[in-house]
């Protein structure tokens, strides 16, 4: 299984700034192990999460109806999710946005949930191996919050 994500308030990238502590430790939900999901997504935090750490899991349910809505007047979100096996991806995730979102997105790759990488620059020297997916989104300064309807690895 994976570490847990205590250090990430401690990543030295901007999207740090936006969580107000570490997270909690990562938890399985069942939720997430629906056959859908290959490789499954197992855990989620968000840094607006709910005590139960539940309110991420619309991003990585596979249903583009169902939508994680950051908190409004935050000064920025971060989304992490978990990955189980170890995933390779090739490209950017596809990150499916519903109306109205915020769509400055900062992308951080893990494979222990301790030290974090830049995605975009990896990529740029072949395939990528991760455990964890690190969504940071920065406020713009206007009202709006980020509407994740689901993110695809690729």
């Amino acid at each position: 299984g994976m570490a847990p994500l205590a250090e990430m308030a401690l990543a030295p990238d901007a999207a740090a700034a936006a969580l107000t502590g570490p997270p909690p430790a990562l938890t399985m939900h069942a939720e997430l192990t629906a056959t859908n999901l290959a490789p499954a997504a197992y855990q989620v935090v968000t840094s607006d999460d709910d005590a139960a750490h539940t309110n991420g899991m619309p991003a990585v349910d596979g249903d583009t109806n169902t939508v994680w809505v950051g908190k409004s007047g935050a000064p920025g979100w971060n989304i992490i999710v978990g990955y189980e096996p170890t995933v390779t991806v090739t490209n950017l995730p596809t990150v499916l946005l519903a109306d109205g979102s915020l769509t400055n997105l900062e992308y951080f790759y893990s494979m222990d949930a301790l030290t974090w990488l830049s995605l975009q620059p990896a990529l740029q020297q072949g395939p990528v191996q991760l455990n964890s997916l690190w969504l940071g989104i920065p406020t713009n300064g206007t009202p709006a919050v980020p509407r994740i309807k689901e993110i695809q690895l690729r």
